[in-house]
């Protein structure tokens, strides 16, 4: 009854959401591991875990769904809907067999990490069309080394570098202000020297 509830809030069908409801079911439950691989297996890339009802009728803009959970003054201001980060980290690895490297930049530019890394769970979905070509705790670096693809490869580089640059940048600044005191320092201590010159010599 759950699984099917999690169909109907895609397929924004009221019929098993409320029925998995009015049985007492928590609109609060969240989907497990398994239990998105195998609703991935009958609606392939619409599942990931974490998720609850209200979110996935929220992604695929479930209005009917979505009137279950939401009061009606709420529905014309719903939030958009939630970046599925699993769905954009998934294809940024098939992306890696190919020399379009946009599915791995919308990834990065979502804010995912430019070294993370596959689980168990995600290998096996990605290996079920392409078996035995992706492995637990390989990278997007590694994917594109195995692949060849130094398109996807700079790409990756690119972002691991934009994040480290800041921090160096940073201590760059603090080393110039550091400069610029000490010279403002040397500036004060030759005007001291100078006036006290200039005293001396007058009294001379």
């Amino acid at each position: 009854m759950w699984l099917d509830a999690c169909i109907g809030s895609w397929q924004n069908d009221i019929g098993p959401v409320k029925a998995f409801l009015d049985s007492g079911g928590n609109r609060s439950r969240r989907l497990l591991d398994g239990e998105a691989l195998s609703l991935n297996q009958r609606i392939p890339g619409g599942f990931s875990a974490g998720l609850d009802l209200l979110n996935i009728a929220l992604q695929n803009d479930s209005q009917d769904v979505l009137r279950l959970f939401l009061p009606p003054e709420a529905l014309s201001h719903a939030p958009p809907p939630p970046l599925d980060m699993r769905h954009l980290w998934l294809e940024a690895c098939r992306a890696c067999m190919h020399t379009d490297a946009s599915p791995v930049s919308s990834f990065l530019q979502a804010g995912g990490s430019p070294t993370r890394r596959l689980l168990a769970s995600e290998a096996a979905e990605l290996s079920r069309s392409l078996p035995n070509s992706f492995q637990e705790g390989e990278t997007l670096a590694n994917l594109a080394l195995k692949w060849d693809n130094h398109v996807v490869l700079a790409c990756v580089l690119d972002s691991v570098d934009a994040q480290q640059r800041p921090a160096g940048g940073k201590e760059e600044e603090k080393r110039e202000q550091e400069r610029t005191a000490g010279g403002k320092e040397g500036e004060e201590r030759e005007e001291g020297e100078d006036r006290r010159t200039g005293g001396r010599g007058g009294r001379g």
